[in-house]
């Protein structure tokens, strides 16, 4: 993060302070909100579909009900290891990697190197059993010759992005592994699983998490939005609330899903489809366009963004092309950024990475909530 984007962040939060090292605070001046007594106990940034970031509220009640759903549903417990590569800051790392680790002594090791060979070496030599990855990670492990054994590794696990099946299939039969689609937002946590891993459909995530409950909001229809509602679902948006997309423990994600069997498949986003010049067009991942090209207006429709050219359409189809694909903020500066390593890196040699090894101390007990009060400590893994 630069320190724009930490000074954007801590803006946007009210944020007292900023610790940049340990013993040194910088006091911020921001003025602190009312909470009314409902202070947060964590404040996710997000961007989602829109173009500035807000913060989601959450109370350390509704982290724990993501952890406990994520590791009920993923039958996750103190008996493994949880391999880290994806970053804990973001929604997904923190709440698979680091609340299993506080709340249910989950034991973690957190790697220093993201290029995939280092990567699968060192999930080999730390013998960790549960992998939560992304499909870019999982498509290398697909093209890599003399891999090592993985004889501990049983769970795998895809979010962030859609998971190809050809690259579920390929994954199986060079590894014997199934790969399990993961759902869920930086709102709400973990929504949807895929328990079987079958990678018959593309773009299925399964069937509801533990605890979790989906409402498609027109039934009737082919694909729809959905409400989803849990005990892990954030207060609310900060500062601007939006409690028709996200309040009274119920969230809307913009995702069109199409029901599957006893699942749900992802179809599409409401932000998927623009307008231009009067032609419909639908984005590859995300929301296409551009405010500051000569002759746009955007004008903002419920989840859709328009944007109308007067002219041409030509004209309209250079302005698709040169047009910026926005998905999911800084989730796909991460992926980008991954990527850029990944070929640059990876067809250098790689050892270890140097894992670094994050464990609670058990004092005999085994999973549960008082898990969370054991001592934390960190030290070098005997691996690296």
């Amino acid at each position: 993060m630069s320190d724009q984007q930490r000074d954007a962040a801590a803006k946007i939060c009210r944020a007292s302070g900023i610790i940049e090292r340990a013993g040194k605070v910088r006091v911020l001046e921001h003025e602190q909100p009312n909470w009314q007594g409902n202070n947060p106990a964590l404040l996710k940034l997000t961007s989602g579909t829109t173009a500035a970031p807000r913060a989601i509220r959450f109370g350390s009640e509704q982290l724990l009900a993501d952890c406990e759903q994520i590791c009920d549903t993923m039958g996750v417990s103190d008996v493994d290891l949880n391999f880290g590569v994806i970053p804990i800051s973001h929604s997904y790392g923190f709440s698979n990697l680091l609340t299993p680790l506080i709340a249910r002594g989950v034991p973690l090791v957190v790697s220093q190197d993201r290029t995939p060979r280092a990567v699968l070496a060192d999930i080999a030599k730390t013998d960790a059993t549960v992998f939560p990855g992304m499909p870019l990670f999982y498509q290398a492990f697909c093209e890599m010759k003399n891999i090592p054994p993985l004889p501990k590794l049983r769970v795998c696990i895809s979010a962030g992005a859609p998971l190809p099946i050809a690259t579920a299939k390929k994954f199986r039969d060079k590894f014997a592994l199934p790969i399990h689609s993961f759902y869920g937002a930086s709102e709400c946590g973990g929504i949807c699983y895929d328990r079987e891993a079958k990678n018959e459909i593309e773009g299925f995530v399964g069937s509801p998490m533990k605890d979790v409950d989906l409402e498609m909001i027109e039934p009737g229809a082919e694909t729809s939005q959905v409400r989803v509602r849990s005990a892990a679902v954030g207060d609310g948006y900060f500062p601007d609330v939006d409690e028709e997309k996200l309040g009274n423990g119920v969230f809307v994600p913009d995702d069109l899903l199409a029901r599957h069997g006893s699942g749900f498949k992802i179809v599409g986003r409401i932000s998927d489809v623009i307008n231009v010049a009067g032609i419909s067009r639908r984005s590859s991942g995300g929301c296409l366009w551009s405010s500051r090209r000569r002759g746009i207006a955007k004008r903002g429709g419920r989840g859709l963004r328009r944007c109308e050219y007067r002219s041409s359409r030509k004209r309209a189809d250079g302005i698709l092309s040169n047009s910026v694909e926005r998905v999911a903020g800084a989730k796909a500066d991460f992926y980008r950024r991954f990527d850029s390593d990944q070929r640059t890196r990876e067809n250098q040699p790689a050892g270890i990475g140097g894992a670094i090894q994050v464990a609670t101390s058990r004092c005999g007990v085994r999973g549960g909530r008082s898990a969370a009060k054991n001592s934390l400590h960190l030290r070098r893994s005997r691996h690296c």
